[in-house]
């Protein structure tokens, strides 16, 4: 539905919408809760996590079929996460703290968990659309007789949520979700390519040293099969950088010390599913899903595997602590969780279904912001240097880091044969994983065009010092300015028709394609190279129930086909076919 066509909708007033989002609070604040106290609370919850995510991945991998749906298995595991962030919230909201010398493990509430785990979603949900609008980007409408809620937002906001959704934005990293879904079926595990382990071999080793006692099941490390673990996870190893040093460690000690968690969760895996089902006790497998442990044990087992001192293993733990440093923990970035004076609920398939490259730079920024900024000009010379290298290098010059007219320049393209000059405002941004870090991500990067304009009126009134900087010769020189932007697809600039906001692999890729720097300019001043709807993206509608209400959405998903090297070449040419004042004329 096109955001103008309202029909008879009829807009929510801001009283009406604070009335609504006031009742989804409430009614999630009621919701039952699975313990008396908040420690032991978490572990049960901690506990059905497991189980669900197994069971997700099961359901998903039936023995024998294809590999299934692999888009929507990640997205409920992620799912699962957001519900879990928010669960744990609100049990310490709402139980009193009162630490237990241990927990053991028990038989959960099932039931309770689920209505938790499902109300959790409801409330992220409610809380994915009352962000947007209030960030004046989204509006609720209601028709006559109706108590569905209708958002709507505007198209190029929709185009820009495409491209974030088209877009390879965040660096490659390793998680080992797919050796998690490899071991649930144990000693006939599914054998993916590529994959230099064989895990039904491993799975052989270890489920016959389980025993169990009463409702546990205990098992000691096999050096061995541990060790070859480690290797494994460790030479998939990928750091988004090379020399960063965290508060609590460097980059590849922080690495090693991940390798050694991903051994233990997936052993922990092996030996709960299938040590208890060699020894015919499965129905132990739900009370010991998640790995209880004290922290000094842990760390005592990471030191061993990893080879790193016992101090630095202290440091990471610590680290990644459940509340560690922060008021609005999130088990995403701190998934180890205290749960009584003396023992962490570590549970694997959170550990090993994260995007733990993308996660612990977030945990920087979460723990120390000053500090992480300091060092985040490595991320913006990388950045620099792929878009200087994805460029064309005719019939353009590009020059790097230069000062023009007393401001600092990112980066200058310069097209000699048409007397144009494209100063380009760089941002890097780490890629963001929730709500709010998407809308603090907009708010930086609008930033930049202010940045940009300054910049231009700057070279624009020093414009024969500009140029002879640049070794450009003659009259009728123009100046454009853009800013480019990685990690992150952006949102509609607030001056488009002067100083556009496009990703940098757009931005390179569009110098391939253009042989005017006026008519790039004017191309990206434009909507025309933004995905389409239906060639590039399309919005279903969807219903939702949250918390007692009905919301309608038409969520962006990327259509089938190629963007950059598909249609996007095809809406350059177009863009060539056109005068340029016809180009530079397209309203926004």
């Amino acid at each position: 539905m096109s955001p103008t066509d309202h029909d008879d909708a009829q807009l929510i007033s801001q009283g009406e919408f604070a009335a609504i989002e006031a009742a989804i609070h409430d009614a999630y604040a009621k919701t039952p809760l699975i313990a008396d106290n908040s420690m032991d609370a978490c572990w049960q919850f901690c506990q059905f996590v497991e189980i669900y995510s197994v069971f997700a991945c099961l359901r998903a991998f039936d023995q024998g079929s294809d590999l299934g749906d692999q888009s929507h298995l990640i997205a409920e595991l992620d799912s699962v996460k957001l519900a879990m962030e928010l669960a744990l919230a609100l049990i310490a909201r709402k139980l009193p703290k009162q630490p237990q010398v241990s927990v053991t493990h028990q038989v959960f509430n099932g039931q309770l968990a689920e209505t938790l785990r499902r109300r959790s979603l409801e409330y992220a949900q409610a809380y994915w659309l009352f962000a947007p609008a209030k960030a004046r980007s989204t509006t609720f409408w209601r028709r006559e007789g109706s108590h569905i809620l209708e958002t709507r937002w505007p198209e190029r906001d929709q185009q820009y949520w495409a491209l974030q959704r088209i877009l390879p934005l965040q660096a490659p990293g390793f998680t080992p979700i797919w050796d998690m879904i490899a071991v649930l079926f144990g000693p006939d595990a599914i054998v993916f390519e590529d994959t230099p382990i064989d895990w039904s071999v491993l799975c052989q080793k270890i489920a016959p040293q389980v025993s169990a006692s009463g409702s546990e099941l205990s098992y000691e490390l096999d050096s061995e099969v541990a060790a070859e673990i480690y290797g494994y996870f460790h030479s998939q190893s990928v750091y988004p950088t090379t020399g960063w040093v965290y508060p609590w460690g460097s980059i590849e000690n922080v690495s090693r010390y991940h390798s050694a968690l991903f051994t233990l969760c997936i052993y922990h895996l092996i030996a709960v599913f299938w040590g208890a089902h060699r020894i015919g006790a499965t129905q132990l497998c739900e009370h010991n899903a998640c790995l209880l442990i004290e922290p000094s044990n842990l760390n005592s087992k990471i030191a061993q595997l990893s080879g790193l001192d016992a101090n630095e293993v202290s440091l990471i733990t610590e680290a990644l602590t459940y509340g560690h440093k922060t008021n609005s923990p999130d088990p995403a970035l701190q998934p180890l969780i205290p749960v009584s004076q003396t023992q962490i609920a570590v549970p694997g398939t959170v550990i090993l279904t994260n995007a733990w490259p993308r996660n612990q730079m977030s945990l920087h920024i979460r723990l120390d912001p000053d500090d992480f900024h300091k060092r985040s000009h490595v991320f913006e010379l990388q950045m620099t240097s792929r878009l200087v290298d994805g460029s064309a290098t005719k019939p353009f010059r590009l020059v790097t880091d230069i000062k023009l007219a007393k401001e600092q320049i990112d980066l200058v393209l310069i097209d000699d044969a048409n007397k144009t000059i494209l100063l380009a405002e760089l941002r890097w941004v780490l890629t963001p994983g929730s709500i709010k870090e998407i809308h603090n991500k907009q708010k930086a990067v609008l930033e930049k065009t202010t940045q940009a304009q300054r910049k231009l009126t700057a070279c624009e009134k020093k414009l024969a010092e500009v140029l002879k900087r640049l070794s450009c010769t003659g009259d009728g020189w123009r100046i454009h300015a853009i800013v480019a932007v990685e990690g992150f697809a952006g949102l509609p600039s607030d001056r488009p028709k002067s100083i556009p906001i496009v990703p940098s692999s757009v931005l390179a890729a569009a110098t391939h394609g253009f042989d005017d720097l006026n008519r790039l300019h004017a191309f990206f001043c434009s909507p025309l190279w933004l995905p389409r709807r239906d060639a590039d993206f399309t919005g279903r509608p969807t219903y939702h129930s949250v918390l007692g209400h009905t919301f309608r959405t038409d969520p962006v998903l990327a259509a089938d086909g190629l963007y950059l090297g598909g249609s996007f070449d095809r809406y350059m040419r177009e863009a060539n076919d056109m005068t340029l004042d016809d180009l530079q004329a397209v309203p926004w």
